[in-house]
């Protein structure tokens, strides 16, 4: 069972969380959002702290799929799983939808111009090497 405390000093020992996918997707507040509280989002998604109220419950429904996301900090995970799984799946970039919810600053049409750009260029430098 986690406490207050845990999550507190989990928070602390941890630094900066390293946003390990492309950013362009994310706004200045998400990007602030996830090098702070990172390690705290994923700790909370895969239990490694459980949940102390309504509020983180939610967070972990929406970080599973569960809910849609309402808050900066469930919109800002959810964009970077799924920017996580896009970019495991590298074929599959330019013919994926864009996310499962509205995003605000790009248009569906636009992430997937933007996508499939991203994969040509990723493709012709993978050709290279």
């Amino acid at each position: 069972m986690s406490s207050k405390k845990e999550h507190i000093m989990f928070l602390k020992s941890k630094g900066n969380f390293s946003i390990d996918c492309i950013t362009e997707i994310f706004t200045r507040s998400e990007l602030r959002s996830l090098e702070k509280y990172g390690h705290w989002f994923q700790a909370l998604s895969d239990e490694t702290l459980m949940p102390l109220n309504m509020k983180q419950e939610q967070f972990v429904r929406v970080a599973k799929g569960e809910l849609e996301p309402e808050t900066i900090w469930e919109n800002a995970w959810r964009k970077y799983l799924d920017a996580k799984i896009a970019n495991s799946k590298p074929g599959d970039i330019a013919d994926k939808e864009y996310l499962p919810y509205e995003d605000t600053f790009y248009s569906r049409d636009m992430a997937k111009k933007m996508k499939g750009m991203m994969y040509g260029e990723m493709k012709k430098n993978h050709r290279e090497i």
